[in-house]
C-alpha cells in the first residue's frame, strides 16, 4: 500500500492582542494539496471566513497565491513544503495571525523541491534534500545531471558559452541526499538529483545553487533580466508598445508590434507579481493601458490594430513609419482623444493572441479592481468581436482581416488570401488550430466578466462549441465538437505541408493559448483532454538518442524552449527536471544585451540532418542563434537563420528574456538566487 509520509501539520495560534481570546487561522488540506490539481481554500478564524488576509512572511507554494483577501488558490508548480504567516480579520474585527504550512504531495516517491541558498565563496553549506510518498527509507542519492556556468553565465554572441558539464570540484552529495558545497569560485551549478525508494523507484528533481562573493547581490541571469527591462523601456516602447529599432534608431517592425506588447505585458506582470517593486507596476501599467489603446484606437468595437504611432518618429525618421493609406489599412485619428495619432490595421490571430494572453495573466496574477476590469474589458471586447462577426477578425472596411477566419471550421492558406469559410463559401474543413483559439478566448470571457449575467453568456457559448450536439445557435449549428478536431492543427507537417515547413510561430501562438484555456478550465474532463493535446504536440513521435534519428518525428520538447516549456509545465501544474534544467541553460546563455547581428568568433560543429542541410539534427545553442523578434518563436534547427533580415543593424527589445525570466521566478523554476 502507497503512503504518504508528511509530518503532521500542527497550526498554532496567537491572537495578536494581549488578553485576547485565541483565536486559530487555519487553511483546509493545506497540508495534503494533490499536485496537478487546482487548488482552492477558504482562510478561516475558527472555522469562519476571514477578511482582509495579509501574508505576512514565509512564502506559499509556488503557483499559489491569496486572492481577493479570502481565500488561497491555484495551480501548485512542483512537491514543496512551505510555511507562511498569514494574518485575517475575524467577525468581530480582531486581527489574527499565525504561521501555517503548506504541502503538496503525490503518492508516488518523489524529491521536494526547495530553493537551495547563496553560498558565499569560502565557506561551506549543507542542504538536506527529502523525499515523500513512495516506500521510504530514501537512499542512493547522487547527481544525474550537473552543468556549471562561470564568468557571469551568459555568452558573448558567437562564442561558447562559459559552462561546462561537470559538477565543480567544491560540491558533491552524499547517499543520504546531503549537498555539500565549499565554494571558492563563484559559479551558478545547475543539478539533477536522483534517489531510490526501498522499492526501487527512482525519483529526480531540479535545483540550482549559486556560490558568490556577496550572496545578498542579485544573480547574474536576474541582472541580465533586469538590464534587458530597463533597456527595453528606455529604447524600445514608446507609447507602450514593443517594437524594433534600426543602427539609426528609427523605429520598425510595427506590423507585429501588438503580439509582443501583450507578450511583454505577461512578463512585467509576472516581474511585479514576484518583486512588488514600484518599478515593475509602471512598467506592468503602462503596457496594459498600450493594450487598451490598441483597441480603442480603431474605433470598431473589439478589433485591435497591429500598432499605433504618435510622434515618436521625430528626430529619428525622417517620415512617421505609419502614413494613412486605407487601402493599405493604415489610417489616422480624425477625432477623440487619439486624434492626429495614426494606426496600423489587419490585425491576425497573432496580434489577438498577444493581447488576450497578456491581458489573461494581469486579470490571473492581481486582484486590484481597476487591473481587471480593464483587462476584463480588453478580453471581453476582442471576444465579442469575434461572436458578432460570425467567428472573424473584421476590418473597418467590412472584410476580414488577414488570417481572420477564426471559425474552428475554417481555415486559409498562408498568404491569407484563399480561404475556406463556412460562413462567407459554404466550405467547412476541420482546424484545431482555430479551434484551440477561440475555446481559449471564449472560455477566458467566461472566465474574467466582470458580471455574472456576462460570465453566463460566454460559458454557454463555450460549452456549445464543446459539445458533440448542433449547437443551438441559429446559423451556427456547424459550430460544435471543437474537442474533437483539436489535433487537427496542421502545424508539424501532419497536413498541406511538410514537416520541413513547419513554422515555429504558429507553435508559439499555441502554447500561448493551451496555457490559459488549461489553466481556466475547472471542469476536470476538459483539462485533461487539453492537457494531452498539449502533451502531444510537446512530446517527440519516437524515442531518440539523437534528433537525426528520426528528425521528423522532433516536437517542442527537444527545442530547450523556456517560454514553451514553462507553459507546459505549468499548464499540467507540475515539474520535469530534464525539461526545466535544458530551458534554464538556454536561458542562462543567453547572451546580454543589446540583442543584435554578430559574427561568429568561435566555430561550432553543428550535425545536420542528412539531405537537409540547413536543419541541424539538436537545436542551434543560443548563442549562435541569428537574433530575432523573439527568439523562442523562430526555428531552434536553423543552422543559417534566414529570419529576420538585419542589413540595417537591427535591435530587439529583449522580451524573450524579460517575459520568460519574470515567468520562471514566479513559479519557481528558476530560483531566486541566480
Amino acid at each position: 500500500m502507497r503512503r504518504f509520509f508528511i509530518p503532521a501539520i500542527m497550526i498554532s495560534v496567537m491572537a495578536i492582542a494581549a488578553g485576547a481570546a485565541q483565536a486559530a487561522v487555519e487553511v483546509p488540506g493545506a497540508d495534503r494539496i494533490g499536485i496537478g490539481n487546482w487548488y482552492e481554500a477558504d482562510i478561516l478564524v475558527d472555522g469562519k471566513a476571514g477578511r482582509e488576509v495579509k501574508l505576512i512572511s514565509g512564502k506559499l507554494p509556488f503557483g499559489l497565491r491569496v486572492e481577493n483577501g479570502r481565500k488561497v488558490r491555484g495551480y501548485p508548480a512542483g512537491i514543496e513544503r512551505t510555511a507562511a504567516v498569514l494574518q485575517t480579520v475575524s467577525d468581530s474585527g480582531e486581527a489574527v495571525r499565525n504561521e501555517v504550512e503548506f504541502a503538496v504531495v503525490d503518492e508516488k516517491f518523489r524529491l521536494v523541491y526547495r530553493e537551495l541558498p547563496v553560498v558565499k565563496t569560502g565557506e561551506q553549506a549543507e542542504v538536506k534534500i527529502e523525499g515523500q510518498g513512495g516506500e521510504p527509507p530514501y537512499s542512493g542519492c547522487s547527481l544525474a545531471r550537473v552543468s556549471t556556468f562561470r564568468n557571469g553565465g551568459a555568452a558573448v554572441p558567437g562564442k561558447k558559452r562559459p559552462a561546462v558539464d561537470t559538477a565543480p570540484s567544491w560540491l558533491s552529495i552524499s547517499e543520504d541526499c546531503t549537498i555539500s558545497a565549499s565554494p571558492d569560485e563563484e559559479a551558478i551549478v545547475l543539478m539533477i538529483v536522483s534517489a531510490k525508494d526501498s522499492a526501487g523507484a527512482v525519483a529526480k528533481e531540479f535545483y540550482a545553487l549559486r556560490a558568490a562573493d556577496d550572496p545578498a547581490a542579485q544573480g547574474w541571469l536576474e541582472q541580465k533580466a533586469r538590464e534587458y527591462n530597463k533597456d527595453y523601456q528606455e529604447r524600445f516602447s514608446p507609447y507602450g508598445l514593443t517594437l524594433e529599432i534600426d543602427g539609426k534608431g528609427a523605429y520598425h517592425s510595427y506590423g507585429d508590434s501588438a503580439i509582443w506588447t501583450g507578450t511583454y505585458l505577461a512578463g512585467a506582470a509576472y516581474y511585479y507579481a514576484v518583486t512588488g517593486e514600484e518599478y515593475a507596476k509602471l512598467n506592468m501599467e503602462k503596457a496594459l493601458h498600450a493594450t487598451t489603446r490598441l483597441r480603442e484606437i480603431t474605433g470598431v468595437p473589439g478589433l485591435i490594430a497591429r500598432a499605433y504611432e504618435n510622434d515618436e518618429w521625430v528626430g529619428r525618421s525622417p517620415e512617421p513609419h505609419i502614413k494613412p493609406a486605407p487601402a493599405e489599412h493604415r489610417y489616422e485619428v480624425t477625432e477623440g482623444p487619439y486624434k492626429g495619432w495614426r494606426f496600423l490595421s489587419t490585425a491576425s490571430r497573432d496580434q489577438f493572441t498577444g493581447v488576450f494572453w497578456g491581458n489573461a495573466t494581469v486579470w490571473d496574477l492581481f486582484d486590484e479592481p481597476a487591473y481587471r476590469e480593464e483587462a476584463s474589458n480588453n478580453i471581453v471586447s476582442m471576444a465579442s468581436h469575434i461572436w458578432d462577426n460570425e467567428m472573424h477578425i473584421m476590418e473597418a472596411d467590412g472584410k476580414h482581416t488577414r488570417h481572420g477566419v477564426m471559425s474552428g471550421y475554417g481555415i486559409q492558406d498562408s498568404s491569407g488570401e484563399k480561404s475556406c469559410d463556412p460562413y462567407t463559401n459554404g466550405c467547412k474543413m476541420a482546424n484545431g488550430f482555430n479551434a484551440a483559439l477561440i475555446l481559449n478566448w471564449f472560455n477566458m470571457a467566461a472566465t474574467v466578466a466582470g458580471d455574472r449575467g456576462t460570465q453566463d453568456l460566454w460559458r454557454e457559448r463555450y460549452r456549445n462549441l464543446v459539445m458533440k450536439e448542433p449547437n443551438p445557435e441559429k446559423g451556427r449549428e456547424f459550430e460544435n465538437n471543437y474537442t474533437g478536431q483539436l489535433k487537427k492543427v496542421y502545424v508539424y507537417g501532419e497536413a498541406f505541408i511538410e514537416y520541413w515547413e513547419t513554422t515555429w510561430f504558429n507553435l508559439n501562438l499555441l502554447y500561448n493559448n493551451y496555457f490559459h484555456l488549461t489553466r481556466f478550465e475547472k471542469v476536470d474532463k476538459l483539462r485533461t483532454k487539453y492537457r494531452e493535446t498539449l502533451e502531444w504536440l510537446w512530446q517527440d513521435k519516437k524515442e531518440m538518442a539523437d534528433g537525426c534519428e528520426r528528425p521528423e518525428a522532433r516536437r517542442t520538447e527537444r527545442e530547450r524552449n523556456p517560454h514553451f516549456t514553462w507553459q507546459y509545465l505549468a499548464a499540467r501544474g507540475d515539474r520535469d527536471p530534464d525539461k526545466i534544467f535544458n530551458a534554464l541553460a538556454e536561458l542562462i546563455a543567453f547572451p546580454k544585451g543589446p540583442r543584435a547581428p554578430f559574427d561568429v568568433a568561435d566555430d561550432v560543429k553543428i550535425a545536420t540532418v542528412p539531405g537537409h542541410d540547413d536543419w541541424a539534427c539538436e537545436p542551434v545553442p543560443i548563442e549562435y542563434r541569428k537574433p530575432a523578434d523573439f527568439q523562442w518563436q523562430r526555428e531552434p534547427y536553423s543552422v543559417f537563420g534566414s529570419w529576420p533580415w538585419q542589413g540595417d543593424g537591427r535591435n530587439f527589445p529583449g522580451a524573450d528574456v524579460i517575459t520568460p525570466y519574470w515567468m520562471g521566478r514566479y513559479f519557481g523554476y528558476i530560483p531566486s538566487g541566480i
